[in-house]
């Protein structure tokens, strides 16, 4: 996970992974850290999928109101391992 300020002003950030079926989480469902100001700042996420198929991911973040809310994603997990993703939000 990854996390862009653009801020001129660090900012707590607070990541939220909304738990699924289709995964096991392999990690904290939540993690808390600090961005500096026009900084980046990642966090693994480390999960597995249980389904092979194409899934959605939910994150939520809160942090400065400027920041928004999370989001979701397509994932997939096939049968053999390969992963993928939308580069998009999943409607």
């Amino acid at each position: 996970m990854a996390v862009y300020n653009y801020l001129p002003e660090k900012q707590a950030v607070r990541l939220e992974v909304q738990r699924e079926e289709w995964f096991e989480l392999l990690g904290p469902q939540t993690v808390t850290f600090q961005v500096p100001p026009g900084g980046l700042e990642g966090k693994p996420l480390r999960i597995r999928a249980l389904k092979p198929g194409k899934h959605k991911l939910t994150l939520r973040a809160d942090g400065h109101p400027l920041l928004g809310r999370g989001g979701a994603r397509a994932v997939g997990e096939r049968a053999r391992g390969a992963r993928w993703w939308t580069p998009s939000p999943a409607s």
